[in-house]
């Protein structure tokens, strides 16, 4: 979804996008946006990190966009959600089971999901994340669920 973060940074000039993680294919276009003068500064990508790294830009942020159309576990978000940050992903499992309405928005419809995101960034107290993601309420999720597919 390259298109929706430039419009973001476009309608909030006080944000930046800050990518974190193995440079694939999908990083070009971001890549050679950070290289134009006018968002100098503003993109920047950081690479593979380490998990205190990665907690350091998450206390940080103010949202996780995550557009990935395969995530195993979730712990991602979880943690991004325990940092207290605001979701942006995929319609996609598990992602979409996350991103409720007090957590976060679910990526279906580009240009609702545009404008929510924009509205959110201009005024985030206008929607508190929720943390009924917690280290113990995450732990019992995924106990009920390996019980419920028979893992013991």
């Amino acid at each position: 979804f390259p298109s929706h973060d430039i419009a973001v940074l476009e309608a909030c000039p006080d944000s930046k996008l800050i990518l974190i993680g193995e440079q694939g294919p999908e990083l070009a276009p971001y890549l050679a946006w950070a290289q134009e003068p006018n968002w100098s500064g503003r993109i920047r990508y950081l690479g593979v990190l380490s998990e205190s790294d990665i907690a350091h830009w998450m206390q940080k942020s103010a949202f996780l966009f995550h557009p990935s159309r395969y995530e195993t576990m979730g712990i991602t978000l979880a943690e991004a959600m325990h940092s207290g940050l605001r979701l942006f992903v995929s319609a996609h499992e598990p992602m979409k089971t996350y991103a409720h309405e007090r957590a976060g928005f679910v990526m279906q419809n580009e240009a609702e999901n545009l404008a929510k995101a924009v509205e959110w960034l201009k005024n985030p107290e206008s929607a508190p994340v929720t943390l009924d993601y917690s280290p113990q309420i995450i732990q019992s999720q995924f106990q009920q669920l390996y019980h419920s597919v028979g893992w013991r």
